[in-house]
C-alpha cells in the first residue's frame, strides 16, 4: 500500500492519497510506482487492502490505474478513486473497430482511416475491386490477433465460410509508403486524454475546467518495421501485418524499434510529427464529442478521468497519414512491445502520472497538447 506526504493534504484529505498493488493497478509499471515513491514522496503501507470489490470506504483513494479487464467504475461517482481510468464502457467507441469507423464517418474524418467495405452491402462485390488487397479485422481484436489478409478471390470465400461476419470489418489496403529497404512499417503513438487540469491551477480555475477534457500526444512515436521486404502479391504474413515481423521466442527479425526523431531524413516516417497532431486532434475531439452524446460527461466534481491510448498509424505512397485503429489498454513494454527500448516506455509512463497527480504541465513534459 502506497500514501502520499504532500503537505498540501493534510489530515483526513491526506488519507485519501493512498493505493495497493492489485487489480486496480495492473497497469502501474515498475517505473511508475517507482517514480512516485522517489520523485513526489508517496510511501508504502503495511496495510491489507479492502475484499474483492468492496471499494466504497469512508475515503476514495488518490489513483487507480486497471486494466481492461480489471473493475471499472463509471465517471459520475467519487469512488473508488480521486484519479482514474475511464471506463471501457466509455472507451468502447474507439476500441472497437467498426465503432471507431462510424464516429469517424458522423465527425467527418472517415478519410482519416483506411477505406472500409461493409460485408454487408449490397454492392460489397462490386467495391471489391480484383487488384486491391484486403485486412479483415475482429472489431475487437488486439496485438495484430484476428487480422487476415484477402485478395477479393478469397475474400469472397472467407464470406460465404464466416459463421459471424458482423464481427468483422474490411479495410482496403493503404498502399504504403516504404522505408529505403522497401518493407512496410506502423507508428504507435500515445494519446493522453484526460479533463484534469494541464497547468495545475487551484481554486475557481479548477472548477470551471473540472470537465473540459483535453488531448495530448506524446512526441516519442515508435516505428516498428516489417521483417521482410514487401511484395503485394506475398503471402507470407510479415509482409503485410505488423506484429507477425517478430519471430519465435528466441528469434530476431533485425528490425529494432526506433523513435521517428532518429528515423534517417530520407525515411517516409521522418516528418510526420505535424500532421500526426492534426490527426490525433481530430481524433480526441471526436471521442470527447461521444462521451458527451453518451452521458460519460460531466464527471464527478472531485474526480480526474484518463486515458492513455494507443494509436497506429500507417504513411500511404502519397506521404498521407492513415489511422489503422485505437487501444486503450495498450502494451506499456510487453506483449507486442517487449522489444521497444525500456526507457521509452518509462518516460511515458513517469510523465503521465506528473501530469495527473504531480500538476506537472504539459509542456514541461514530451506531451504536446493537440485539443
Amino acid at each position: 500500500m502506497l500514501a502520499s506526504l504532500d503537505p498540501m493534504m493534510q489530515s483526513t484529505n491526506n488519507c485519501k492519497r493512498i493505493f495497493w498493488n492489485g487489480e486496480l493497478f495492473g497497469r502501474l509499471t515498475k517505473a511508475g510506482r517507482n517514480h512516485l515513491i522517489n520523485d513526489a514522496g508517496w510511501f508504502y503501507l503495511d496495510t491489507s487492502p479492502p475484499p474483492r470489490g468492496d471499494y466504497n470506504d469512508n475515503l476514495p483513494l488518490a489513483f487507480i490505474w486497471t486494466n481492461k479487464s480489471g473493475p471499472q467504475f463509471a465517471t459520475n461517482v467519487l469512488f473508488p478513486a480521486l484519479v482514474r481510468p475511464l471506463p471501457t464502457q466509455a472507451t468502447n467507441v474507439i476500441d472497437d473497430k467498426i465503432l471507431l469507423d462510424k464516429l469517424m464517418i458522423e465527425y467527418g474524418t472517415s478519410h482519416m482511416m483506411p477505406v472500409s467495405v461493409s460485408i454487408d452491402a449490397d454492392d460489397f462485390t462490386k467495391k471489391c475491386d480484383n487488384d486491391k488487397l484486403f485486412f479483415v479485422k475482429h472489431r475487437s481484436g488486439a496485438q495484430g490477433k484476428s487480422v487476415y489478409v484477402h485478395n477479393k478471390d478469397s475474400l469472397m470465400e472467407w464470406k460465404e465460410k464466416c459463421r459471424n461476419p458482423s464481427d468483422f470489418i474490411i479495410q482496403e489496403e493503404v498502399r504504403p509508403a516504404l522505408d529505403e529497404k522497401g518493407k512496410k512499417f506502423v507508428l504507435r503513438a500515445h494519446i493522453l486524454i484526460s479533463n484534469s487540469m494541464k497547468s495545475g491551477g487551484s481554486g475557481d480555475n479548477v472548477k470551471k475546467e473540472l470537465n473540459s477534457f483535453w488531448t495530448a500526444l506524446h512526441e516519442d512515436v515508435i516505428c516498428h518495421t516489417h521483417s521482410v521486404k514487401y511484395d503485394k502479391h506475398s503471402t507470407i504474413r510479415s509482409v503485410h501485418i505488423s506484429n507477425q515481423s517478430k519471430k519465435k521466442k528466441g528469434g530476431n527479425s533485425g528490425n529494432s524499434p526506433a523513435l521517428i526523431a532518429h528515423l534517417p531524413s530520407s525515411h517516409p516516417a521522418h516528418c510526420v510529427f505535424d500532421e500526426m497532431k492534426r490527426c490525433t486532434s481530430k481524433l480526441g475531439y471526436a471521442f470527447i464529442k461521444e462521451m458527451v452524446k453518451r452521458g460519460e460527461i460531466p464527471v464527478h466534481p472531485s474526480v480526474t478521468c484518463f486515458a492513455l491510448l494507443g494509436a497506429d498509424f500507417l504513411v500511404a505512397a502519397d506521404s498521407s497519414l492513415k489511422l489503422c485503429e485505437v487501444n486503450s489498454h495498450p502494451a506499456l513494454g510487453w506483449g507486442t512491445m517487449s522489444d521497444v527500448p525500456s526507457e521509452i516506455y518509462d518516460r511515458l509512463v513517469t510523465e503521465t502520472l506528473s501530469i495527473l497527480l504531480m500538476d506537472a504541465k504539459i509542456d514541461d513534459t514530451g506531451f504536446v497538447s493537440v485539443h
